[in-house]
């Protein structure tokens, strides 16, 4: 699927996450800060150009700037991957260990009580971004063991992944996206978990 990305810089970055959600109701389906704002990526088949209208319009209510490039095919796992960095979630009950860690294969291994592997494509979800960061903080506060945990939005499936590591059973992923379902299987696989359930909501699968 080809891309427009909007790239966006702003006068004032705390108003980023304002935008970003005044711009997640549009088709826009994924978000990726850099540094003096962040880039808005919209699938080529929803973009049309009375969009740049809106977000012209909302420029009389924030001060920033954009740009639009457009994005093929294939080039985009290219683009994640060169752009993916490995994280890692401190320990709140000891800060010299880390809970959690997110990297991909080509990256070198992280110490951390549960490390999460991941394929880095076009689903929602590496850690980066405060909502999923902040729910894997959270997990560690969590007992998991032999509880049912749902995961709806799953994106690449690492909080699925966390809590089946956890001891969660079942654990159930589901997302309308088939290319965030198909990257929670393949990070199943890197990961040697085997105990969700994926499903693309509407589907019978």
């Amino acid at each position: 699927m080809n891309y427009y990305k909007f790239d966006i810089k702003l006068s004032n970055i705390e108003e980023a996450e304002i935008l970003m959600a005044f711009l997640s109701e549009f088709p826009f389906d994924t978000f990726k800060e850099n540094e003096g704002g962040f880039e808005a990526y919209i699938p080529e088949d929803l973009f049309e150009e009375s969009l740049e209208e809106v977000v012209d319009e909302m420029r009389k209510k924030i001060l920033f700037t954009y740009t639009i490039d457009f994005i093929p095919t294939q080039n985009w796992n290219a683009l994640w991957e060169s752009n993916f960095m490995p994280i890692t979630i401190p320990s709140a009950n000891n800060p010299e260990e880390n809970f959690a860690s997110v990297r991909a294969e080509f990256h070198g291994k992280i110490q951390a009580k549960h490390e999460l592997l991941i394929a880095p494509k076009m689903a929602f979800g590496t850690g980066h971004h405060e909502t999923t960061y902040m729910m894997l903080q959270q997990m560690e506060s969590l007992v998991l063991e032999n509880k049912r945990v749902f995961d709806f939005g799953c994106g690449t499936g690492i909080l699925s992944i966390l809590a089946s590591k956890m001891k969660a059973d079942p654990v159930f992923a589901l997302d309308i996206d088939k290319n965030s379902t198909d990257n929670t299987i393949e990070n199943m696989s890197l990961n040697d978990v085997n105990n969700i359930h994926r499903r693309d909501a509407g589907k019978n699968n």
